[in-house]
């Protein structure tokens, strides 16, 4: 749909898209390290892109699953609204404009996929800033700290963690979700040896031994559930066979490894029996509005209102899509679910009688794991990884839904 008459010409498109590309990918560069500089790029990108509909004469991209779903998700959740106080109107607002602003960045990234020549460069250009990433996590356990934000290093007083630049373990773990596969992708697209096969197959080993240093269960759980789902989908890779012999041989390969992946998956672990606490109190907020929600953005305001008086906790559900049903009822959840539903299951009943691995496979089981990850944390509401969500999203879903006689070179 357009809204405006003003002709958007070949050569100011370009200049618009190498300036939309220039503070979004500075965006993607610094968000593992600065949530200002991450913030402020993808404003500045966001905002050069809708001066592309109006007042010029863009039209709105339309796309099969997402455009309905999420205008339907957006009303949703202004209508959550009128269950938010009037004193907290305020923070309502902020809650619908998050969701706005990350939806706009969806529809921006769909159609910035449809140059594989800035799609290269992004994917890149996230590698490198996952390997300085985890070069700095690598520094951190040898200093203690890191060089970009002085954080220690995690020590839940059972093990070390690393986390790098990021707020928390499971956080760094989240961005290799995506990290691990995107790097395998490149290798994998390489004929022969060459240096940057060499130094592909380094990040990989890189990627994947901080992965290991998360410690991370909820994310290494997710990383085997989405290669196993893949390896079913498409057994022509024979990955499924691949998964379940090194699975048992990766975990039972150290004690650590064994302690903190298998016997500690108990009631009795202490992050388990939080989050179990944790959801139990959100499914009584889900009881009392399961259809309207409790108000957009109101999860933190309202917890301690249906919380135990012992409970001194005060922060997110550490489980994504309980929390937004709390927030926003039930067809707000359904709203925000469809199309995610609806493109990764398309995508895998097409690919089973393909043997090919594509830039779209890496970043669809990065999602999927991803999504998986999101049951047990606090993935969507944390704004450097809600944000590499989004962005990843966007990329899938363009990579998926569009047409080849449409591509921009």
């Amino acid at each position: 749909m357009k809204i405006s008459r003003l002709k958007l010409g070949q050569r100011l498109s370009r200049i618009s898209w190498f300036f939309i590309g220039l503070f979004l990918l500075i965006a993607l560069f610094f968000l593992p390290f600065s949530k200002s500089v991450a913030e402020i790029g993808v404003l500045v990108a966001l905002a050069l892109w809708a001066l592309r509909k109006w007042p010029w004469d863009e039209a709105f991209p339309r796309i099969k699953y997402g455009g309905v779903s999420y205008a339907v998700f957006l009303l949703i959740t202004a209508v959550s609204f009128v269950n938010v106080p009037p004193n907290l109107a305020a923070t309502g607002l902020q809650g619908i404009l998050k969701w706005l602003k990350h939806i706009t960045l969806f529809f921006m990234l769909y159609e910035f996929a449809q140059s594989p020549r800035r799609l290269k460069i992004l994917v890149w250009l996230f590698l490198i800033s996952m390997g300085l990433v985890c070069l700095n996590a690598l520094y951190q356990l040898a200093a203690g700290a890191d060089l970009v934000k002085n954080y220690s290093i995690d020590t839940p007083g059972r093990l070390i963690r690393l986390k790098s630049s990021l707020g928390s373990p499971n956080s760094l773990a989240c961005f290799l979700l995506l990290a691990l596969p995107a790097a395998f992708y490149v290798w994998s697209e390489q004929k022969s040896w060459s240096p940057q096969s060499v130094f592909t197959v380094a990040l990989l080993a890189l990627f994947f031994t901080v992965f290991l240093s998360t410690l991370s269960r909820s994310a290494f759980l997710a990383l085997a559930a989405a290669l196993i789902a893949y390896g079913l989908f498409r057994p022509k890779t024979k990955l499924l066979g691949w998964v379940l012999v090194c699975l048992p041989l990766l975990l039972g390969s150290s004690r650590l490894f064994t302690a903190n992946f298998i016997t500690s998956l108990n009631p009795a672990d202490i992050t388990i029996g939080e989050r179990l606490r944790f959801w139990k109190i959100t499914w009584q907020m889900i009881q009392h509005s399961p259809w309207l929600g409790n108000g957009v953005n109101m999860y933190y305001q309202k917890f301690s209102g249906f919380a135990p008086a012992s409970e001194a906790y005060r922060g997110y559900a550490h489980n994504c899509y309980l929390q937004l049903w709390s927030e926003i009822g039930i067809f707000g959840l359904v709203a925000f679910l469809w199309p995610l539903a609806a493109i990764l299951g398309q995508n895998a009943v097409r690919g089973k009688t393909s043997g090919e691995f594509s830039l779209k496979d890496a970043i669809g089981i990065g999602l999927a794991a991803y999504l998986v990850q999101s049951f047990f944390d606090t993935n969507l509401y944390s704004l450097q990884v809600a944000m590499l969500f989004w962005v990843f999203w966007g990329v899938y879903a363009g990579l998926s839904l569009r047409s080849p006689s449409k591509l921009q070179r």
